[in-house]
């Protein structure tokens, strides 16, 4: 519950500038693969998540450096 307000601050900031349309079609997009997700085995999906964590850290310098 700590993370909601950051999580929608970010949601501000990065959806900024973005139609309403726009954004509509892109959290129907998320919402159709949230809804195809099972989570049965979830300390593989943990495990398949904290894989990710480097390279977006990575993305982000990158884009933070413009890269």
């Amino acid at each position: 519950m700590a993370l909601i307000p950051d999580a929608e601050k970010a949601y501000t900031d990065c959806t900024s500038g973005i139609s309403q349309d726009a954004i509509m079609e892109r959290l129907g997009n998320w919402r159709k693969f949230i809804d195809q997700v099972h989570l049965g085995d979830l300390p593989t999906c943990i495990a398949d998540v904290e894989a990710l964590i480097p390279g977006v850290e990575k993305a982000i310098a990158d884009i933070k450096a413009g890269n």
